[in-house]
Order: C-alpha cells, then sequence, then structure tokens
C-alpha cells in the first residue's frame, strides 16, 4: 500500500484550527462562570452572624467544631474601643502638650468610659488607643485589640 505524499492541506490545518479555537473558546466561557459563579457563593455564605459553627469530619470520622469568627465583630470591638477614647478625650483627661498618648482598655474601663472588650466567647480581650494631635490640633484616634484569636493591623 502506497502512501500519498501530500500531507495535511491549507483547508484541513484551518478546519482543525477553528475546531481547537472553539473548544478553548467554549472552556474558557465555562471556567469563566464556574469562578464567577464561586464568588457569588462565597460572597452568599459570609454570614451576619459573628460566629458560624462549622463540623470537620477528620480522618478518624471524628467530628469537631471550628468556630469562624466573622470579622466584623472585631471591627465593632476596635469602634467602641474609639468612641470611648474619644469621649475620654474629650473631658480633657490628656495632657494637651504632648503629641502622641496611649490609653489603654483596661483604663478606659476603670474610668467607665468602656463596659469591657470580650470576645465572642466572652474571653476578656486587651486593647489601647494611640491619640496623635496633629500641627493643627485635631486629635486622631488608632484603636488596636488583641484577642485570643485576633489583633488589630498595626
Amino acid at each position: 500500500m502506497k502512501l500519498g505524499n501530500h500531507g495535511w492541506g491549507y483547508r484541513k490545518m484551518i478546519m482543525y484550527s477553528c475546531a481547537i479555537f472553539c473548544c478553548l473558546f467554549v472552556a474558557m466561557f465555562y471556567i469563566n462562570r464556574l469562578y464567577t459563579d464561586l464568588q457569588k457563593s462565597a460572597k452568599n455564605n459570609t454570614s451576619n452572624s459573628v460566629v458560624n459553627n462549622v463540623e470537620v469530619d477528620n480522618n478518624d470520622n471524628k467530628k469537631e467544631e471550628i468556630d469562624i469568627i466573622d470579622e466584623s465583630y472585631y471591627k465593632n470591638l476596635e469602634k467602641d474601643l474609639e468612641n470611648a477614647t474619644r469621649r475620654y478625650v474629650e473631658a480633657g483627661y490628656i495632657d494637651s502638650n504632648q503629641d502622641l498618648t496611649t490609653i489603654t482598655s483596661d483604663r478606659l474601663i476603670n474610668d467607665g468610659y468602656l463596659s469591657s472588650l470580650l470576645d465572642h466567647k466572652g474571653n476578656k480581650c486587651s486593647g489601647y488607643s494611640n491619640v496623635i494631635r496633629d500641627e493643627i490640633g485635631v486629635y486622631n484616634i488608632y484603636p488596636y485589640i488583641y484577642c485570643s484569636h485576633y489583633s488589630s493591623d498595626n
């Protein structure tokens, strides 16, 4: 049996190339749709609640609960610390000659400006606020908290 020496022509090469490009286009479309759906479901799964308990099945078939804490809970604690510090500063308890003053959460609690800093399990958190006076005399407050599973960004 003798084979021809013709090989592929331009017509077959263009047809196969078009078929490959169509398959790639369809694959890219479905991959893009998959990632878009995953992003939407991740946004929908973000809960407004503070703690979600998730059961995880280990290799030993023991189920353990893992707490997933919404970061907005800790942002609210930071905001509470900032508001208490602002009331403390407005009451005139800081030295107006200093450019930087650090006020601890314990001081705010002892003076009655803050009730407490507790995490979602009721454990005590600690914190402080840096009060910085700028050139025109305006006080800027930067709160920081430390809990067992969270600490503020510095």
